[in-house]
């Protein structure tokens, strides 16, 4: 019994991990949205005064030059930001799904896995099992060997909190290579005098 006890208490730490690990990704994309945001709106709104400016116009190929530079500087910062918080995202849920392998395995050793007895089936009556199919699909996958593959698979699927939300990393290191784009062919005009 003594043991069991160790194994339950094992079991909730896991699960407190695995919740802390979810917690932190949750937060790594917040963070990075709100700065990425930022830096877009920013962004925007100086390329708007840059190109509605008169003082812009009236100011030498030298000088617009170094303000378009700067100018481009702050999607290229984005980008480099979203990148180290798109690495930071998949430490966190790598260790998430980490954790997720260690609760799957003291699952089956507590006997989570095993039917419900029929007699003492008070609240979901006509559930044989304690867990839905779909998480039974975890514990008897074979091409899971160990906890590394469990993880590569996991990080793998579309439909899983990585799975998801990394596109909006994707989502705003485009934006910052097309706010690059249209800041440099803003710059090409002015420079060229076409506005």
């Amino acid at each position: 019994m003594d043991h069991e006890k160790k194994l339950i208490e094992l079991y909730k730490k896991t699960i407190k991990s695995q919740q802390f690990f979810a917690e932190k990704g949750w937060e790594s994309i917040k963070f990075h949205i709100l700065l990425s945001s930022s830096l877009v709106s920013i962004t925007i709104g100086a390329l708007v005064a840059m190109h509605t400016s008169s003082a812009f116009n009236e100011l030498g190929y030298g000088a617009r030059g170094l303000l378009v530079l700067i100018l481009v500087v702050l999607p290229s910062l984005m980008i480099a930001i979203i990148e180290l918080g798109y690495k930071n995202f998949v430490r966190e849920c790598k260790r998430m799904y980490e954790q997720s392998s260690i609760f799957l395995k003291l699952e089956e050793k507590l006997g989570f896995w095993e039917d419900r007895d029929e007699d003492k089936r008070k609240g979901f009556p006509n559930e044989e099992k304690y867990f839905p199919d779909r998480y039974r699909e975890y514990f008897t996958n074979e091409e899971w060997s160990n906890s590394e593959d469990f993880i590569k698979d996991i990080m793998s699927r579309k439909d899983t909190l990585f799975g998801i939300m990394k596109k909006i990393f994707i989502i705003f290191e485009d934006i910052g290579l097309i706010l690059i784009v249209i800041i440099s062919l803003v710059a090409i005009l002015h420079l060229i005098a076409f506005f």
